[in-house]
């Protein structure tokens, strides 16, 4: 996948209420929250954290999801490196506390982290290394 936004006709959007998971199904999340374990909460969780809609992140992750899930049509990468090197900070931090692996390797070998570094997102690195920090 690539973090396309659609509307249940097939249409682009730019609203975060629909995602598309696959060809069959888009969840609809303001107007029907009963997800289909059918399409694979992972996909929807990639898709999720590609855009940055931290709810529909948060509620894949307690409906079942994988958060480490290696997405195989997009290299490999975890719905952390998809957050990260999109910039989406509060995405990659609902992930970070469901247990986010921050060494998992993509097909480059690259970490979330260093797939971030890798497209220009330094920001990224800054802000999880000052989440982490936090934390201890």
């Amino acid at each position: 996948m690539n973090c396309t936004k659609v509307l249940q006709g097939g249409t682009h959007a730019s609203t975060h209420s629909n995602l598309l998971l696959n060809s069959t199904l888009v969840l609809n999340y303001e107007y029907d929250r009963s997800f289909t374990r059918t399409a694979g909460y992972e996909e929807g969780l990639y898709e999720a954290a590609c855009i940055g809609d931290e709810e529909v992140v948060r509620e894949l992750i307690e409906r079942g999801a994988m958060v480490n899930f290696p997405n195989m049509m997009d290299g490999m990468q975890s719905a952390l490196h998809a957050a990260l090197t999109r910039g989406n900070l509060e995405a990659a931090i609902v992930l970070l506390n469901n247990n986010g692996d921050l060494d998992q390797k993509d097909e480059d070998g690259l970490d979330p982290l260093e797939a971030s570094r890798a497209v220009g997102r330094e920001d990224m690195v800054v802000a999880v290394s000052l989440f982490l920090a936090n934390l201890l």
